[in-house]
């Protein structure tokens, strides 16, 4: 009830219903303090302002396992499987991914014969995938190539995550000749990589992956949700809307104003009003926002921070 928050999105320092500049700032003169005025949010005064604080857009990293299958001891005739399972974050609520637990996820499950070499069970594996789309779902849902002996699965959205993925070599002779299958090389033995590129086809490992921040699918997801009354013809605040293929840094203001005497616990008491106001400023236009941020920026400046 407390936690007075703004969130705008901009685009351009063209005002979309007066033609004149969306946001001016002042240097401090005599008796005046510097001051940011933003139409339609507020003026800053440089003197009220407790923080700033900026986050950089980034792009997504895809998930991306590869796993050296020469590092199995397989012979001609045995047989194999490759379970993966990918999970979703809690960004995306795809319905493909629908099951009876807490969190969403669709396992992935691939029998083959090991056959001659390594390079060549991964070359099969691959085109047994391909040829029986056996990772499609209405659409691709996984990417898999091979370079020599190593196997890569790559996600093909920022949100999916590998739960799990195992090579498993069957045992025919367990449980009474019924049989089962034994995880031979796991996720948990490989090393993490710090970004997809890091993988490059012929190193062994895994990255986890990573959400974009500041992109138009960020902002479409949790800002500028595209329903009917956003989208009309003569919306409200239609200059608003993200723009495809632009990035957004999240520029966050802590504003404090003295309300003077308003509390109610003693004679005399006084009251601030502290409220938080964030901007998605598009990149094309946000070197000139930052600057204009710099003349009410407290002595700390601007911190930056990790999206």
């Amino acid at each position: 009830m407390f936690q007075f928050t703004t969130t705008n999105v901009i685009n351009s320092n063209k005002d979309y219903t007066t033609g004149k500049p969306l946001w001016s700032a002042q240097d401090a003169a005599l008796d005046k303090p510097a001051s940011l005025n933003v139409k339609r949010v507020s003026k800053f005064l440089g003197p009220n302002v407790v923080s700033i604080y900026k986050a950089e857009a980034n792009d997504p990293e895809m998930a991306k396992v590869t796993i050296d299958l020469s590092q199995i001891s397989g012979t001609d005739g045995e047989s194999y499987r490759l379970s993966v399972y990918i999970g979703l974050t809690q960004a995306s609520q795809e319905s493909r991914y629908a099951n009876d637990l807490i969190l969403k996820g669709k396992p992935f499950t691939v029998d083959f014969v090991w056959k001659t070499s390594a390079a060549d069970v991964a070359k099969n594996l691959v085109k047994t995938i391909n040829k029986y789309a056996v990772m499609v779902y209405g659409e691709k849902l996984l990417n898999v190539s091979y370079s020599g002996a190593y196997l890569t699965i790559e996600a093909v959205n920022e949100y999916q995550r590998f739960r799990k993925v195992n090579i498993e070599k069957f045992d025919k002779d367990a449980y009474f000749g019924r049989g089962e299958y034994n995880a031979v090389r796991t996720l948990e033995d490989l090393d993490e990589q710090t970004s997809n590129a890091a993988l490059t086809g012929t190193v062994e490992g895994y990255f986890v992956g990573k959400e974009g921040f500041g992109t138009y699918s960020y902002l479409l997801h949790n800002l500028r949700i595209p329903t009917a009354m956003r989208t009309r013809a003569f919306g409200v605040n239609l200059d608003e809307n993200p723009i495809i293929g632009a990035k957004y840094n999240q520029y966050t203001i802590h504003y404090c104003t003295d309300r003077g005497v308003l509390g109610t616990n003693a004679v005399g008491d006084t009251v601030k009003s502290v409220t938080t106001h964030v901007f998605y400023v598009n990149q094309s236009v946000a070197s000139e926002f930052e600057e204009a941020l710099t003349k009410i920026a407290p002595e700390k400046g601007i911190v930056k921070v990790p999206a």
